[in-house]
């Protein structure tokens, strides 16, 4: 377990190290732009097309609201914790690139419900913001995440040989 713990912490904070080597511009204007503004906002346009919505330079914009995605509200920090927790688990080359790919498909689903739905808060109940976006909504998001990597564990786990999962948690494969 401490082993497990030592890697998820030396992985998140690898990530986290390489994101902020990222450049505030580029971050804004390629990643959050085309990952995240320009999808929200075709969404938020197919589900509410009376608020004009526009993505903008790494906010989406309409007379409504104004929401921008900064670093640390772009779900990297979800995403990295993620990847972290399924690099830490002994498993096999091919579950640990099926737990990365689902980490990645996963953190942005999520990130990406929120953005919208943080949206439609803002330009309909302003003030129920704050509360979700800082408490309610982060919360929610590990909680999912939590629960998807205990399901893929679980998965990884069961695909495992006996006797290399033994090997891999320290034990000698044996029949207890």
């Amino acid at each position: 377990m401490f082993v497990w713990l030592a890697i998820l912490k030396a992985g998140y904070a690898a990530l986290h190290s390489l994101y902020f080597l990222i450049p505030d511009a580029v971050l804004r204007d390629v990643f959050h732009h085309h990952a995240i503004v320009q999808p929200a906002a075709q969404v938020i346009a197919w589900w509410w097309p009376e608020d004009g919505v526009v993505g903008r330079q790494g906010s989406l914009q309409s007379p409504l609201a104004t929401l921008e995605i900064v670093r640390g509200c772009d779900g990297a920090g979800l995403l990295f914790l993620m990847c972290a927790a399924v690099l830490a688990c002994p498993a096999r080359p091919r579950q640990l690139l099926l737990g990365l790919a689902g980490a990645i498909v996963l953190a942005g689903s999520i990130n990406q419900g929120r953005i919208v739905g943080l949206y439609f808060v803002a330009a309909r109940h302003p003030q129920w913001f704050d509360p979700l976006h800082n408490y309610l909504l982060p919360l929610l998001t590990i909680l999912l995440c939590f629960w998807a990597f205990l399901a893929w564990s679980g998965w990884a786990a069961r695909a495992q040989p006996r006797a290399s999962r033994a090997a891999l948690h320290g034990g000698s494969g044996a029949a207890e």
